[in-house]
C-alpha cells in the first residue's frame, strides 16, 4: 500500500507579484523554487495547515482564497504526494525566510524564468493560463 500525504502550497499574490521560496542546499529538490507551504496534519483543514505552515516558515499571516490545483507525484521515499495550491494575501507582517534559503517576488512575466521544482511548475502554467482572469485581480 501506497502512503499518501497531503500536501498546501500558497500562491501569495501581492501587487501583481507572486511569492516565491528558495529550498535550502541539503533538502530534497535544493535550489528549486517553490510556492511555500507544508504537510496537512490529522485534524486540520486545508485553510488551517496552510495559515499555520506560512506563519512558521514566513513569519506572516495569510487568507486563503481560492484552490488554484492540485499536483500528484511519487516522491523517491516511494509516497505519493497530493498537493494542492491555493491563491492567498498577505493578511499581516512581511514575509522573511525562516525555512528557505530565500525568498522573492516575481512578477507574471518572469513566472517561467526560475527553475521551479517540477509541482509548483505545474501551478506556474495555470497562472500564467488564467492571466488576466478574476482569479488573479
Amino acid at each position: 500500500m501506497v502512503n499518501v500525504i497531503e500536501v498546501v502550497a500558497a500562491v501569495i499574490v501581492k501587487e501583481n507579484k507572486f511569492l516565491a521560496a528558495k529550498r535550502k542546499p541539503g533538502h530534497y529538490l535544493s535550489d528549486k523554487w517553490e510556492f511555500p507551504g507544508g504537510k496537512i496534519e490529522p485534524g486540520e483543514t486545508r485553510a488551517d495547515a496552510l495559515k499555520r505552515e506560512i506563519k512558521e516558515e514566513l513569519g506572516c499571516d495569510i487568507e486563503v482564497e481560492d484552490h488554484i490545483h492540485t499536483a500528484e507525484y511519487v516522491a523517491v521515499t516511494g509516497k505519493r504526494i497530493v498537493l494542492h495550491f491555493y491563491r492567498c494575501r498577505l493578511r499581516a507582517g512581511l514575509p522573511e525566510p525562516r525555512e528557505h534559503a530565500a525568498i522573492i517576488w516575481v512578477d507574471e512575466s518572469r513566472l517561467t524564468q526560475i527553475p521551479w521544482a517540477p509541482a509548483d511548475f505545474e501551478a506556474v502554467n495555470i497562472i500564467i493560463k488564467n492571466k488576466g482572469k478574476e482569479l488573479w485581480i
